[in-house]
């Protein structure tokens, strides 16, 4: 009893230790693309893309080098036996709509697919002020919809593993802890009064009462 809890305990302490590291990952990407940053990393685009892009490639290296394996597993999805050696191919097929979801919701908000991995921040087009606001559409259901597809994408699978969910937690952590605020600040100061309404009207990532809980949880700083 006493080694299966401290077997329990040390899978829980690497959980974490994991989620962590994603959420580490995140809010340095994110804090490194804004604007008052950017001008102390370098003084022209070009130099500051290059730096941003190999930063963040050796700090994605550094989070898939110490991450640490759990084998823990929240729940599974009974498949036949003929199957069950698919299963790859079952998950592809599951997270396959959230992906496209991703990639039309990128090529329509404005500065495309770059502003969604971060490096839009870092483009010469989404560095220009933004001079519409997108509330149609899927931008009517969640103010980020990429990121609703990414966690859609990393929920929808036929094993539930710790360390997947480990890396949900940390997404989580970082969207509502920090990434939320950072992305629209800038917003909120652009659109002002209009932005401030969207946002009362559209939750940030997931719709329902949720998004409340989980913002509770690690709450976004106010704009």
């Amino acid at each position: 009893m006493i080694a299966r809890a401290g077997r329990s305990a040390w899978r829980l302490f690497w959980c974490g230790l994991n989620a962590l590291s994603v959420l580490a990952f995140g809010t340095a990407h994110s804090v490194l693309a804004r604007p008052h940053v950017r001008r102390l990393v370098a003084a022209d685009e070009s130099t500051f893309r290059a730096v941003y892009t190999a930063l963040s490639g050796i700090h994605l290296a550094f989070v898939a080098a110490t991450w640490r394996p759990v084998c823990a597993s929240l729940w599974e999805l009974g498949l036949p036996s003929s199957v069950r050696q698919y299963r790859w191919a079952v998950d592809a097929l599951l997270a396959a709509p959230f992906f496209l979801g991703i990639a039309a919701a990128s090529g329509a908000a404005p500065g495309g697919g770059l502003a969604f991995v971060g490096l839009g921040a870092a483009s010469s087009r989404s560095s220009q002020t933004p001079s519409v606001l997108w509330t149609d559409g899927v931008y009517g259901i969640v103010r980020h919809p990429m990121y609703t597809c990414l966690i859609l994408a990393m929920v929808f699978t036929t094993h539930m593993s710790a360390n997947r969910a480990a890396a949900v937690v940390g997404v989580l952590g970082y969207l509502y802890g920090f990434g939320v605020y950072l992305e629209e600040k800038g917003l909120a100061k652009t659109f002002g009064r209009q932005y401030r309404e969207y946002q009362k009207r559209v939750p940030a990532v997931i719709p329902g009462p949720l998004e409340g809980a989980i913002a509770s949880l690690c709450p976004c700083p106010k704009l």
